[in-house]
């Protein structure tokens, strides 16, 4: 047992390792997409209004639902019919679920026009013609994504992670160089769009060697596949719900953020990418990897299941908090540096500044969430955290209407911290009736305790030298001064000295008697 438990936590440093580094290709990206559209700007709404569309369909409909609504049937059908049988299984959620997604995009692209007026209402005629052009040709990555999706559940049943973490890295270099071609060239924008397109073919196509090359094929489906598929849809809609909540709270966010300046729905978007950041490196690399375990402990030992879910929530604290407090000291100076007066106005960046703290402060409460669905998915319970996800929507919905006339695009941000620490406060309550895990708040209390002190004793002696440094470069006024005090080199020796605070805060962990399980067994 304990082999197995380092094997999964080195899937999580590869797994981890490759999401930074689709995730540091994605904020390249970003910053080209910012470039060629000069920064929060009509063309800029629209090119994100109509690449989130697809996107939101496919985290809701595909993406959130299958692992925890397919996985564990996968594994189930695995284990007591054998790998044809799965075979048989995959083949027949190919043709309904990659076809299904494949007609809605027929019938999304026929509607485009009115589809854009739905999801950005205030946008102005010409912001709406570009969008509608722009979906027209982005909608086509859903069935491909669907397909893509689908692969990797697959892959996953057979503890392979890495390929379909590729999947992304691949697609955000080839979606970099059509950027820099598309902003050398000054290439029409819907270049852009079927470039993007292209790349996610690519992905596809990687997908389907590696789902080759462990012996899964193309089987014809029995009547056992249409019980299996029968199952799934009886779980499928109440995890789409639960898991596509924050999909939804967005496409919410954007619906009001299209009525106010122009440039609104780009700065949600900024800064709500900075915020997925490490959730997607840390977080969703862990639950990938340990939640074909969960399934397996929640048949076979949901004691421990409880004490794992806790461990988890322990590790992602120690992980988070300490990030969320360097998004808010460093606010100002992330969208400074990397976007500056060129791209944004003065107001502009302070604007985006306050919506990353904002946002910042449901960074760990985001986190938690996730790992608790992932719990009630394991535990194959998914009407109660469904209906918990549909409350909190509606108070999503209601709380924007109030908060969106007196506080504006901060007012947007704001019930989506709040609605986000509500929500999760509410899964942990149903936790503690299902798993006990109310038992643990003491435990946790004195850790959160004892993580706070650490990140006093080493955070701020920290903080204040890299203060102390930058304020001496800022004093010799030269341009490689300045450069190293407010452009670029900021982060030169900035990151460096970050990631030295990083590993003091490892090294200390025992001096401050900070217990990490899901760490210290790794030793």
């Amino acid at each position: 047992m304990q082999k197995k438990g380092r094997f999964s936590l080195e899937q999580i440093v590869r797994l981890s390792s490759t999401t930074l580094l689709s995730r540091l290709l994605g904020f390249v990206r970003e910053m080209l997409i910012i470039r060629s559209f000069g920064g929060a700007r009509a063309l800029s709404d629209a090119f994100v209004t109509a690449f989130r569309i697809p996107n939101l369909i496919y985290e809701l409909c595909v993406n959130g639902a299958l692992g925890p609504a397919v996985l564990p049937t996968l594994i189930y059908e695995k284990k007591q019919h054998g790998d044809l049988q799965l075979q048989r299984l995959m083949t027949l959620l190919f043709i309904l679920i990659s076809g299904g997604m494949f007609f809605l995009s027929l019938l999304i692209m026929a509607h485009a026009p009115a589809v854009i007026r739905l999801v950005a209402p205030g946008f102005l005629d010409e912001q709406a013609c570009i969008a509608t052009a722009l979906l027209r040709i982005l909608i086509g990555s859903l069935s491909l994504n669907a397909t893509i999706a689908l692969i990797t559940e697959a892959l996953r049943t057979t503890h392979h992670f890495t390929i379909p973490a590729f999947g992304q890295v691949l697609i955000n270099i080839v979606s970099i160089a059509g950027l820099i071609a598309y902003h050398y060239y000054q290439f029409p924008v819907t270049y852009l769009a079927v470039i993007m397109l292209f790349a996610i073919f690519l992905s596809l196509c990687m997908h389907g060697i590696a789902y080759h090359a462990h012996h899964f094929s193309l089987r014809r489906p029995n009547q056992q596949s249409w019980k299996a598929v029968s199952h799934i849809s009886r779980r499928i809609m109440p995890v789409m719900v639960s898991v596509g909540i924050v999909q939804l709270n967005s496409f919410i966010d954007l619906q009001f953020a299209s009525y106010l300046a122009v440039g609104s729905v780009s700065l949600l978007n900024y800064s709500s990418s900075f915020i997925n950041l490490p959730l997607g490196i840390f977080n969703h690399a862990c639950i990938t990897v340990i939640f074909p375990d969960l399934v397996r402990l929640a048949h076979y030992a949901p004691r421990r299941l409880g004490y794992i879910i806790y461990e988890t929530i322990k590790v992602t604290t120690w992980l988070l908090l300490p990030i969320a407090a360097a998004f808010v000291y460093f606010s100002y100076d992330i969208f400074n540096t990397f976007y500056g007066l060129t791209y944004f106005s003065a107001a502009q960046l302070s604007t985006a500044q306050w919506l990353l703290i904002i946002k910042a402060g449901a960074l760990c409460s985001l986190a938690v969430n996730q790992i608790l669905l992932a719990m009630f998915h394991a535990l194959n319970e998914t009407t109660v955290p469904g209906m918990v996800s549909l409350i909190s929507l509606c108070t999503s919905i209601v709380l924007n209407c109030i908060a969106i006339k007196p506080f504006g695009i901060y007012g947007i941000a704001l019930t989506g911290t709040i609605v986000a620490t509500l929500r999760t406060m509410v899964l942990l309550g149903l936790a503690h009736k299902r798993l006990q895990l109310g038992a643990y708040a003491p435990h946790y209390i004195r850790f959160l305790g004892r993580v706070i002190i650490q990140l006093c004793a080493i955070g701020i002696p920290g903080i204040a030298s890299i203060a102390a440094i930058r304020t001496l470069f800022a004093q010799q006024h030269t341009p490689l001064f300045h450069w190293l005090s407010a452009s670029w080199g900021l982060w030169c020796w900035v990151i460096p000295l970050s990631l030295c605070i990083a590993y003091l805060l490892y090294a200390t962990r025992r001096l401050f008697s900070v217990k990490l399980y899901l760490l210290d067994r790794v030793r």
